[in-house]
């Protein structure tokens, strides 16, 4: 992997969720398997932060129309999306971006719910159905990527607990 393309993504990715409590980990994994699909980062992060803000309006309950349209394309319960979503935004993002694939695949209009939840310009809906098409690829990514930041946490942890006690048995 070339770190450029992810760390660029990911920048604009990180500004762009920031509101959102997006982990680094999941920044990270969005920007890496974005950077692999050979995403336009500025159009695809600002599209990507829509729809988290349109998740979080309809998690939220501020808009019943965008919250009975997700529901009708992930098959949830109000309840049971709003608790996913705090639980963890991004994996709701990537269940729903998942769901959207279904949908279209079932001869769905992608283009009419998306208008139907206010991303109607037609570079977020190219961007967005790009999206759906590599969710799989997007979910795995963020996933993988979580793995490794835990582990790499892990491996900085001990090793900082090893120089503290290198550090005290040198006093």
């Amino acid at each position: 992997h070339d770190p450029l393309p992810i760390l660029d993504v990911s920048s604009r990715l990180a500004s762009n969720t920031s509101a959102f409590k997006v982990s680094e980990s999941d920044v990270l994994g969005l920007g890496a398997a974005m950077a692999d699909l050979g995403q336009q980062s500025q159009f695809d992060a600002i599209s990507l932060n829509k729809l988290y803000s349109v998740l979080t309006t309809a998690a939220g309950g501020g808009d019943p129309t965008k919250l009975a349209t997700v529901l009708r394309i992930t098959g949830d319960t109000a309840q049971d999306f709003k608790q996913q979503f705090g639980e963890d935004a991004t994996q709701t993002v990537l269940k729903f971006l998942g769901s959207l694939d279904q949908f279209k695949n079932q001869g769905g209009d992608l283009n009419t719910v998306l208008r139907s939840l206010g991303l109607g310009s037609d570079r977020t809906q190219k961007a967005i159905d790009e999206l759906t098409n590599r969710s799989a690829t997007l979910s795995k990514s963020v996933s993988d990527t979580k793995t490794q930041f835990m582990q790499q946490t892990e491996v900085n942890k001990q090793y900082g607990n090893t120089v503290q006690t290198l550090d005290s048995q040198l006093k």
